[in-house]
């Protein structure tokens, strides 16, 4: 199965992040994402943007990654949530990550032992990102893993916001 589209929302109860997908046919599956495999998750995420980001010199690494960030946060468009299905949300205990060309492939394990797959280019993972680390507030979980880059972006954006956007 191929994932379109993804919901996060952090549930307090469980002290865990709801995933839920929808596959390119319409099937709605939902994954519990501990703070262990988020930290995992954002780890690998983040060592691929560093592989595939240039840069001319060492010091100029954080601050093309802040502008890349803030770049596709900008292109961020809300968009309808994936309403939650039928079935009980599993647990992921493992996670396949693979790098593209394109971007990064996570393939996440279904109850029938089949694999859905989330593609996402360069923009779309940080865009992810930006919504992981949103998660990673709401559940005062540490923000030891993150880069600073990732804080200047997520700075700058709420500042946007709150100048452009109503307040519901």
């Amino acid at each position: 199965m191929k994932l379109e589209k993804i919901t996060l929302d952090y549930v307090a109860a469980e002290d865990r992040i709801l995933v839920r997908s929808q596959g390119d046919d319409g099937e709605v599956v939902s994954f519990w994402l501990t703070l262990r495999m988020s930290r995992a998750l954002v780890k690998f995420l983040l060592e691929h943007l560093d592989k595939v980001t240039p840069v001319s010199a060492a010091a100029d690494r954080e601050l093309m990654q802040a502008f890349r960030q803030t770049s596709a946060l900008m292109r961020l468009e809300p968009g309808t949530a994936v309403e939650s299905g039928d079935a009980t949300p599993l647990l992921l205990n493992t996670l396949d990550l693979q790098r593209s060309p394109a971007g990064v492939v996570l393939q996440l394990p279904l109850r029938d032992g089949t694999l859905a797959d989330l593609a996402m280019d360069s923009v779309h993972l940080r865009q992810y990102l930006h919504i992981l680390r949103n998660m990673f507030v709401r559940a005062e979980w540490p923000l030891d893993g993150w880069p600073a880059w990732m804080n200047e972006a997520a700075a700058e954006m709420v500042g946007a916001e709150r100048d452009t956007r109503p307040l519901h």
